[in-house]
Formats: structure tokens, C-alpha cells, sequence
């Protein structure tokens, strides 16, 4: 994308895997998918994009969740929610 446009001004990261029912019920293969596409997805496209951002001194990142990770903790709600973290880079790369 970068050869073709020159920057990367947003990333939106905005996949997700739902697992719900009580934890002891989720097959690993199926609670590691939830991880890979939750967790790591996001944290492989940042990675990917910031380079470029802090390169150009500006950029955007949002990375979106579910209303889950507002709740309380309700026993069998979901499973691996996704974070609501707030960053401010130094060279204005903002992430929401």
C-alpha cells in the first residue's frame, strides 16, 4: 500500500471473533483462533503501520471492540474481549 500511495494516514482494526458460554466449554483450538484474531491481529497491523506514521509524523489507529469490554465480567458473557486502551505516540500518532 505504501508504494502505491505513499502513507498511511488510518489503521482501523476492526476484526473480531466471539466466543460465548462458559470458558470450560470452548475447544483451545476455537479460544486460540478468538487470541489470534483479537489480539494478535491488531498488534500485527500496528506494527505493520507505524513505521510509516511516525515517518510521517501524523497518523491514526483505532481499534475497535465490543461492548463487552465495558461490562462487568459476567460468568459465560464472552470469552477474550478486546481492550480499550488509549496510547498518544510522541510524534502524533494517535491510537483510540
Amino acid at each position: 500500500m505504501l508504494g502505491r500511495h505513499g502513507r498511511v494516514d488510518v489503521l482501523v482494526n476492526n476484526a473480531g471473533v466471539g466466543l460465548s458460554g462458559p470458558v470450560e466449554d470452548f475447544p483451545e483450538d476455537q479460544a486460540r483462533t478468538a487470541m489470534e484474531t483479537n489480539f494478535w491481529g491488531p498488534v500485527r497491523m500496528t506494527r505493520l503501520v507505524l513505521p510509516a506514521m511516525r515517518a510521517q509524523g501524523s497518523g491514526v489507529i483505532v481499534n475497535m471492540s465490543s461492548i463487552t469490554g465495558r461490562l462487568p465480567a459476567f460468568p459465560g458473557l464472552r470469552v477474550l474481549r478486546g481492550g480499550e486502551a488509549r496510547d498518544r505516540c510522541p510524534v502524533g500518532v494517535v491510537g483510540c
